[in-house]
């Protein structure tokens, strides 16, 4: 899955994120820190509704993240390799801890 970062311009400095020097999206023209903290507001808010909704989209499109899955073990199966064997150390370490 590749992450594409939205187009942003250099416009107005917001006056409540100065040190983003300016940085806005272009289409909405909204400094990127306020769409940053709006979005996680609303996150917060609408928690229950958020999680209905990611969880039906994985239930209808099962098949499709299984093919992204294999697909990114195939592309990264080292690092894959490697992290599953992190995650199993971190694991163990924890059960000792407790």
């Amino acid at each position: 899955m590749t992450i594409v970062r939205a187009k942003v311009y250099f416009g107005k400095v917001c006056p409540k994120h100065p040190e983003f020097e300016g940085e806005r999206f272009r289409a909405s023209r909204n400094c990127v820190e306020c769409n940053r903290m709006s979005a996680a507001a609303w996150t917060a808010k609408n928690a229950d509704y958020d999680r209905a909704r990611c969880r039906d989209w994985f239930t209808k499109n099962q098949e499709y993240n299984r093919q992204r899955c294999r697909e990114r073990y195939v592309a990264n199966r080292e690092h894959e390799i490697v992290m599953r064997r992190k995650r199993r150390e971190r694991s163990r370490n924890e059960e000792a801890a407790q």
